[in-house]
């Protein structure tokens, strides 16, 4: 996550965290604190990616290096993260009432 999901990202490297994030994930019951951590933090992991791979801006501190200019329209949008029926991170976009 902090090297391909840090300040600066590309889809290349977010596809690649991606990838490494599903394959250490575990669908094991967590029976211990231990294992509730690490599942919490690995669908924190899953949503940062899912968000960042659907944002193509550069904004803030977060660079998109294959799309370093802003993109003054999603501004005016929220990303909705949601679990689809097997507990993954689904984004959508929501656009904000009110915003010319």
């Amino acid at each position: 996550m902090s090297t391909c999901a840090g300040i600066g990202r590309d889809a290349t490297g977010l596809a690649a965290a991606s990838d490494a994030v599903e394959t250490a994930t575990s669908t094991a019951v967590p029976i211990d604190r231990a294992g509730v951590e690490d599942a919490a933090l690995t669908l924190l992991a899953q949503g940062v990616l899912a968000a960042a791979g659907t944002r193509r801006e550069s904004r803030g501190c977060h660079v998109r290096t294959d799309f370093p200019d802003r993109d003054d329209v999603w501004q005016r949008e929220s990303l909705v993260v949601t679990l689809d029926g097997a507990g993954l991170p689904v984004v959508g976009r929501d656009a904000m009432a009110g915003v010319a």
